[in-house]
C-alpha cells in the first residue's frame, strides 16, 4: 500500500515523511523498512525531490542527527553559531567532526546544544585534568558529532580549526543573537562594582563587536585593546546595562549568564 501511494501521489503525506525522516538523519534502508519497500525506491523519492544524497559517511552514522541545522539562520542557530565560533572546536582531520564543551556547571547547556541538533549522540562529563586547558580546573562535559555537512556549514560562517587568534565572523555581523552566543562563551558580564560587559577573542572578532556596539548604543567611547595574545573590548555602567538589556531580550542563553544579566538589570533599571 505504501509503494503504491509514493509512486501515484508525489505530494503524498508518505513521500512528505520520507523526506523529513531522512532530512532528520535516518538512513534510506532504515526508511524502506517502515514503508515495506526498497531502499532505491526511498532514494528514488528523494532524488526526484531534490534531496541530496548523503556521503558514505554521513549514512553509516549511528546516531540521529540534523545536518541541516546550521543551513538557515534563525535566532536559534545565529546564537549557536557564536557559541561555537567562542567555545566550539572544529576538526577536519583525521574526521570532520565538530566538538562543543563546557564546565559541568553547565551541562544543561550542553545538552541544549544537543537538542538544537536533533541529536541521539552521547556527551561525557569527565574529571578536571588540570593539562587539558579549559576546563580542567572543573568537572567538564562535552559532546563530539562526527559530520562533514554540520563542519562545511558552520565553515561559512567562519568557524574553522585553530581559530582562536584568527577568529573572525561572515555574514552575522549584526545579529544580536549571534553575539549574545559569543558573549555566553568567551565574554563577561558583572558588578566590579560598575556594570561591566566584554568580550575576548581574536583581534578580528572583538573588534567586529565593538563595531556592533558601536552601531547599537549612543555614547559609547571605548576601543579594543590588546591583552598579551589576545584582544579584549568592553563597555561600563550606564552603557553596559543598555548592552546587556539589548543581548539579554531574546533566547536562547547560557542560564547562568542569563540569570546573572537579568539580576543586574532588575536592581539597575
Amino acid at each position: 500500500m505504501f509503494l503504491d501511494e509514493i509512486a501515484q501521489y508525489p505530494s503524498s503525506a508518505a513521500r512528505r515523511h520520507i523526506i523529513d525522516a531522512y532530512k532528520a538523519g535516518s538512513s534510506g534502508p532504515v526508511i524502506a523498512r517502515q514503508y515495506d519497500t526498497s531502499k532505491e525506491t526511498i532514494y528514488n523519492v528523494l532524488r526526484a525531490e531534490g534531496v541530496d544524497r548523503r556521503r558514505p559517511s554521513e549514512a553509516s552514522r549511528r546516531y540521529q542527527l540534523d545536518v541541516h541545522a546550521f543551513d538557515t539562520i534563525t535566532p536559534e542557530s545565529a546564537y549557536w553559531v557564536g557559541v561555537l565560533m567562542a567555545d566550539g572546536c572544529v576538526r577536519y582531520q583525521p574526521n570532520a567532526t565538530l566538538q562543543y564543551g563546557a564546565a559541568a556547571v553547565d551541562r544543561g547547556h550542553v545538552e541544549a546544544f544537543r537538542d538544537f541538533l536533533k541529536s541521539t549522540h552521547p556527551f561525557r562529563c569527565r574529571p578536571p585534568r588540570p593539562t587539558s586547558g579549559f576546563g580542567g580546573s572543573s568537572d567538564y562535559c562535552e559532546i563530539v558529532v562526527p559530520s562533514a555537512v554540520l563542519v562545511a556549514a558552520v565553515a561559512r560562517y567562519g568557524v574553522l580549526p585553530r581559530k582562536s587568534l584568527t577568529a573572525k565572523i561572515v555574514g552575522l555581523e549584526d545579529s544580536v543573537d549571534f553575539w549574545r552566543g559569543a558573549i555566553d562563551g568567551d565574554g563577561y558580564l558583572g558588578e566590579y562594582p560598575e556594570v561591566r560587559v566584554g568580550l575576548v577573542g581574536s583581534q578580528a572578532l572583538v573588534q567586529q563587536f565593538e563595531h556592533y556596539v558601536y552601531r547599537n548604543i549612543a555614547g559609547v567611547r571605548a576601543t579594543t585593546r590588546r591583552k598579551g595574545t589576545i584582544f579584549g573590548f568592553s563597555v561600563n555602567s550606564t552603557l553596559a546595562v543598555r548592552l546587556l538589556s539589548l543581548l539579554y531580550a531574546g533566547t536562547p542563553a547560557l542560564a547562568r549568564k542569563r540569570d546573572h544579566a537579568r539580576s543586574i538589570l532588575d536592581r539597575r533599571s
